[in-house]
């Protein structure tokens, strides 16, 4: 299948999106949960910046390897939050965060791959 530049363009830019509405809610999620559960400024920032530094390439969003390095650090999240919705003392943030996790991994997935294919089909146009 050879699909054009605008095609990979578009598909790139459709999970893009997905991606960047997830890591949002994600990041909301988050703050919400310690609110939720009992505020610790400490325990939010151990959370959050592992998940703020790809905000400068997630802006930029031409680079794949942000998306891939991204589905590698949300496994950790992912992770945790099955951990915690196995526990007996789950709450509903677990169940939403697990479902956030698994949506922007696999289109942060999806982002990559579209980026890369995007950025082949760009270079073999040129030539």
């Amino acid at each position: 299948m050879t699909d054009t530049v605008e095609q990979w363009q578009s598909k790139a830019e459709l999970h893009y999106r997905i991606t960047v509405v997830s890591f949002g809610l994600l990041i909301a999620l988050l703050i919400l949960g310690q609110f939720v559960h009992g505020f610790s400024l400490t325990k939010l920032g151990m959370q959050l910046i592992p998940l703020l530094i790809f905000i400068p390439g997630l802006i930029a969003k031409v680079n794949y390897r942000t998306y891939s390095w991204l589905c590698f650090v949300l496994l950790a999240y992912f992770t945790a939050y099955v951990v915690e919705l196995g526990s007996p003392l789950r709450h509903w943030t677990d169940g939403i965060g697990v479902t956030l996790t698994v949506v922007m991994f696999v289109s942060a997935m999806m982002a990559s791959r579209y980026v890369q294919r995007w950025q082949v089909a760009l270079r073999e146009a040129q030539v």
